[in-house]
C-alpha cells in the first residue's frame, strides 16, 4: 500500500512539473519586405532572436531563420509574446531599417496574437576598400587591424562601427579588404597610438606607430578617401613607420620586509596629472604586463618616451596586498631600478542576503566587488570575490580611502541579470556613500541585501500631435528608481534601458518593487549638449556603468522627451503611455557649450565626480 501511494505521489509531481514547463501560446507574427533599390531582394536570410536587453522575454527557441520569397517578403509565424530582434543577414550590403537608419536590426515588442507587419529593410551594395600595408623597406605588415573613421562634410571624424561580423586585418601578404562600407568619406589607419605600451595580452603589435593613409603619423595629415556604393576603391596602401620603444625594468618587494615577491601580476598606465588611472596614480588607460619572476623581477616592453606608473595589478597568491603606483620616466633608454612595494590592504567582510531565496547555489553565484581609489586587485581598485554558500563574504587587499560595493551574477554577467542591491548596512545602519577604510583596517558587520527583480513596466510611446513615429526617431525608454538612495546599483545607477520598437511599444523587465521614473528619450537629441567625456579611468567603473556618460556641454547624445512615475509591486506588470513633445524633437540643432561632466556613480557603485574637461560639440537632431 505504501508503495502504491509512493507511485501515485510521483505521478502527481510529474504531472505538476510537466504543467509548469508548458510554454505560453505562440500566436503572434512578424512580417516585412526587403528591397534592393527598387527591386525585391529574393533569397535573403532573415534572423529572429530573443532580444538580449533585459534578458529573454519569451520561452521560445532563441534563434529562427526565414528567407525572402520572390517578392522580397518574409514572415515569422507562431511566435510567443516577448521582445525580439529582426536582423537581415546580407554580408557586403549596407542595411537600412524602418526605425534605425544607421544600424541593421529592429527590436519589436510582441503581445499574444499580435501581427506586426511592415518591418521592412532596404539593401544597398556597400563599398569596398583594398590596399596593402608595409613597413620601412616594403616589408609586409601581417595581422594588423585596419581602422576606418567616418568623416563629415566639415572634415571632422565621427564614430564608425564596421559591418557586423567583419574584422578587418591584413593577411599574410599585408593585404586587407574591407567590404560593406556605407558610401561616404573616411580616414584609414593601421596600428595603435603612441605610448600605449602593454605586455602583450591581446594588444596589437607595438612595433609600429599608428599610421594614417598614406604615411601620416597625425590624423590631421591623413588623406581622406571617398567610398561609393557598390564600387571598389583600390590601392589604399599605407606605409607604416617603425617605432623605437624601450622597456621598464624593476622588481616587486614586500613593503614591510623588503623581500622580493614573485608571481604577482604587473600593470602600467600612462601618467597624466589630471587623471587617475589604474593603480591609483594619475594615468590613462592601463594594461597588464605579465607576472613577476622568481626574484620579483619584471619587465614592461614597448614603451615610448613619456611618463608612466607601474603597479601590482593583482596579488594572485593571497589577495591580501595592494601597491601604490611607482612613477617613472622613459627618455632615450630603458628605465631601470623601478621598485613596486606591496602593502597589506584593508578588508571588508559581512553577509550577503538574497531576498526570496535560501538556495546556496543561487547565493554562491553572486559576486561582490569592492571599488576603491586604486591599488588592490585589478589595478584599478577593483577586488571581487564570490559569496560563500552560507552568504558570507570577505573582500581584501584594499587601499585606504573610500570603498564602494557592487554585486553581479557570475552565471549571468552584465547589467541586465535582474540582480539588484536593495540596501547596504553596517552594524544595522544604512550605507549610502560607501565605506571609508584606513590602512590595513579589517571592517566587519557589513550586510548587503539583494533581490532579483520580477516586475515589468510596458507601454507605448505616442506623439502629442497624433502624428506617427518616423523612422529617424530612435527612441530609448529608461526606468530609474527614485524611492531608494541606492538606486538599485543597476546599469547607469539603477536605470534599465530598452529600445522602442517601430510600433512605439516597449517593455522593461526584471524590476524590483519600488517607484520609478519612466523616461523616453530620443538618441541624438536636438540642440542638447551631452558628450562630455568623464575622466576617471577605471575608478569611474563602479556602480556597474556609473561614470560612463557625460552630461553638460558636448555633442548631443540624448534628449529627454517625456516622463511618467509608476510604482510596481512584486511580480506585477504596469502599463504606461508616454507622450512625446514633437516640437522639442524637431527643434533645430544648436551648438553645445561648456565642459562635460562625468556622471557620478550611484547606488552600490561609487562616486566619480571628476569633470569631463571635453569642449562642447555640436548637437544633433534625432
Amino acid at each position: 500500500m505504501n508503495i502504491l501511494r509512493f507511485i501515485f505521489l510521483i505521478l502527481i509531481l510529474s504531472s505538476v512539473a510537466g504543467a509548469q514547463t508548458v510554454p505560453p501560446p505562440a500566436t503572434a507574427s512578424i512580417a516585412g519586405q526587403i528591397k534592393n533599390g527598387d527591386q525585391p531582394a529574393r533569397g535573403v536570410a532573415v534572423s529572429l532572436s530573443v532580444s538580449g536587453r533585459g534578458g529573454p522575454a519569451a520561452a521560445t527557441d532563441p534563434s529562427t531563420r526565414a528567407t525572402t520569397d520572390d517578392n522580397g517578403q518574409y514572415k515569422f509565424a507562431n511566435i510567443a509574446a516577448g521582445r525580439y530582434r529582426v536582423t537581415v543577414l546580407a554580408p557586403g550590403y549596407v542595411i537600412f531599417g524602418t526605425s534605425d537608419l544607421t544600424r541593421n536590426g529592429q527590436q519589436i515588442q510582441l503581445k499574444d496574437g499580435e501581427a506586426v507587419e511592415r518591418i521592412d529593410f532596404m539593401l544597398t551594395k556597400g563599398g569596398v576598400v583594398t590596399g596593402k600595408v608595409t613597413s620601412n623597406g616594403n616589408r609586409q605588415v601581417i595581422g594588423e587591424t585596419v581602422n576606418f573613421m567616418s568623416v563629415d562634410d566639415s572634415g571632422q571624424s565621427q564614430q564608425f562601427n564596421p559591418p557586423e561580423g567583419v574584422n578587418i586585418r591584413t593577411d599574410d601578404r599585408g593585404v586587407y579588404r574591407a567590404f560593406g562600407l556605407p558610401a561616404g568619406k573616411y580616414r584609414v589607419s593601421v596600428g595603435q597610438d603612441i605610448g600605449r605600451g602593454g605586455g602583450g595580452f591581446g594588444l596589437a603589435n607595438r612595433t609600429y606607430q599608428r599610421t594614417f593613409y598614406p604615411a601620416a603619423a597625425e590624423e590631421a595629415d591623413a588623406t581622406i578617401i571617398n567610398v561609393e556604393a557598390g564600387h571598389e576603391t583600390k590601392d589604399i596602401d599605407i606605409q607604416m613607420a617603425t617605432l623605437t620603444t624601450y622597456a621598464a625594468i624593476g622588481r616587486v618587494v614586500d613593503g614591510e620586509t623588503g623581500k622580493t615577491v614573485p608571481g604577482v601580476l604587473i600593470g602600467h598606465s600612462i601618467s597624466n596629472g589630471n587623471r587617475r588611472g589604474p593603480g591609483g596614480g594619475g594615468g590613462m588607460g592601463g594594461s597588464t604586463d605579465g607576472v613577476s619572476g622568481n626574484e620579483g623581477e619584471f619587465r614592461i616592453e614597448g614603451l615610448r618616451p613619456g611618463s608612466y606608473s607601474a603597479y601590482v595589478a593583482k596579488d594572485q597568491t593571497t589577495a591580501e596586498f595592494y601597491s601604490e603606483p611607482t612613477s617613472f620616466d622613459v627618455l632615450s633608454q630603458d628605465a631601470t631600478g623601478i621598485e613596486i612595494k606591496l602593502q597589506r590592504g584593508a578588508s571588508i567582510s559581512g553577509l550577503a542576503v538574497l531576498e526570496g531565496s535560501t538556495d546556496p547555489l543561487a547565493v554562491s553565484a553572486i559576486q561582490i566587488s569592492a571599488f576603491g581609489r586604486g591599488g588592490g586587485g585589478g589595478g584599478g581598485g577593483n577586488n571581487a570575490v564570490n559569496v560563500a554558500p552560507n552568504g558570507t563574504f570577505r573582500v581584501a587587499g584594499l587601499a585606504p580611502g573610500r570603498v564602494n560595493l557592487s554585486v553581479s551574477d557570475s552565471n549571468n554577467p552584465g547589467p541586465f541579470s535582474g540582480l539588484t542591491v536593495m540596501r547596504i548596512e553596517r552594524d544595522g545602519a544604512p550605507l549610502t556613500a560607501g565605506l571609508e577604510v584606513t590602512a590595513g583596517e579589517q571592517i566587519i558587520g557589513v550586510r548587503i541585501v539583494m533581490a532579483y527583480g520580477n516586475s515589468i513596466v510596458r507601454g507605448v510611446v505616442k506623439t502629442d500631435d497624433g502624428s506617427a513615429l518616423t523612422p529617424d526617431m530612435r527612441l530609448m525608454v529608461m526606468a530609474r528608481r527614485t524611492d531608494s538612495a541606492s538606486s538599485g546599483g543597476g546599469m547607469m545607477g539603477g536605470a534599465m534601458p530598452t529600445q522602442v520598437d517601430p510600433g512605439g511599444k516597449f517593455q522593461i523587465e526584471k524590476l524590483v518593487p519600488g517607484t520609478y521614473d519612466i523616461t523616453v528619450q530620443a538618441m541624438g537629441g536636438g540642440g542638447f549638449g551631452g558628450g562630455g567625456r568623464p575622466q576617471g579611468g577605471q575608478g569611474g567603473q563602479a556602480g556597474q556603468g556609473g561614470g560612463q556618460v557625460g552630461i553638460g556641454g558636448g555633442r548631443g547624445a540624448m534628449s529627454a522627451a517625456a516622463k511618467q512615475s509608476v510604482t510596481v509591486g512584486s511580480g506585477t506588470t504596469q502599463e504606461v503611455v508616454l507622450t512625446l513633445n514633437v516640437a522639442a524633437l524637431t527643434a533645430p540643432s544648436t551648438q553645445g557649450s561648456g565642459q562635460g561632466t562625468g556622471r557620478p556613480n550611484q547606488g552600490a557603485g561609487g562616486q566619480n565626480p571628476n569633470p569631463g574637461n571635453q569642449p562642447g560639440g555640436r548637437g544633433r537632431r534625432p
